[in-house]
């Protein structure tokens, strides 16, 4: 529905079965002049040297 505001919400999981809230929940404004869509991200934090890599076998959106 155009102009209207809706409540999103992210979460992730290390084992595709338990899943954690990523921030809260926001209410994004659905207007043309504003609405981008979702967007999402795969993220790899090094702990001991630079660099590294994230392998996915599969990445669904429910």
């Amino acid at each position: 529905m155009p102009n209207s505001n809706k409540q999103a919400s992210f979460a992730y999981s290390v084992d595709g079965t338990t899943f954690e809230a990523l921030g809260k929940s926001f209410t994004m404004n659905t207007g043309y002049q504003y609405f981008t869509g979702y967007r999402y991200g795969i993220f790899n934090f090094a702990t001991e040297a630079l660099g590294g890599s994230v392998s996915l076998l599969s990445f669904s959106n429910q």
